[in-house]
């Protein structure tokens, strides 16, 4: 998996995979890959803040980060949902499927982007680092506003009922000091 920065981004190498029944053919999965041959798609997002640190849901654990609504982590966002969409519907069976985010606005210039973390049963998997430390943190220190630089991926985006979706996976996180100014 290559990591690319989002101010590096090219969106139009978003790609997706063959359709994979999930439940009674009426639900589907698709691997998203970054370009022909390199892979998942995997981002490192800018400077960020933890605004609500980890909540469990269903047995699964998401955390929600705070984003301006016109910078760089949501127009990530946006734009690999439409590339994703766009690829989905030229498929007649999902013409009319819409995609469904996980973005809610905060105020009228910040959104909260929630995020999974990627689990191995109930273990999180995601790789938590200290910036300017060798001492890997607990998850103690990632919290409700805590400073990270987040780098997620997109594994795969799905169809259920007509509703195109994703989950950006947390892959890892740097715990940083402060934010600059």
């Amino acid at each position: 998996m290559a990591l690319t920065k989002v101010k590096n981004f090219n969106y139009s190498r978003v790609r997706t995979g063959k359709a994979r029944n999930i439940i009674n053919s009426k639900s589907f999965s698709f691997d998203v890959h970054y370009g022909e041959d390199e892979g998942p798609l995997l981002v490192q997002l800018p400077r960020s803040q933890v605004f609500s640190g980890l909540f469990e849901s269903d047995g699964k654990f998401y955390c929600e980060i705070l984003i301006p609504s016109d910078g760089a982590a949501s127009r990530f966002y946006f734009e690999v949902a439409a590339r994703i969409e766009a690829s989905l519907k030229r498929q007649e069976r999902f013409a009319r499927s819409t995609f469904v985010g996980h973005v809610r606005v905060s105020s009228p210039e910040s959104s909260c982007l929630r995020i999974k973390l990627p689990q191995n049963k109930a273990n999180i998997t995601t790789s938590l680092y200290s910036e300017g430390k060798d001492q890997r943190p607990g998850w103690d220190a990632f919290h409700k506003g805590a400073h990270i630089i987040p780098v997620v991926g997109i594994d795969h985006a799905y169809v259920v009922n007509n509703t195109i979706g994703f989950n950006l996976l947390l892959k890892e996180a740097v715990i940083c000091s402060k934010m600059p100014p």
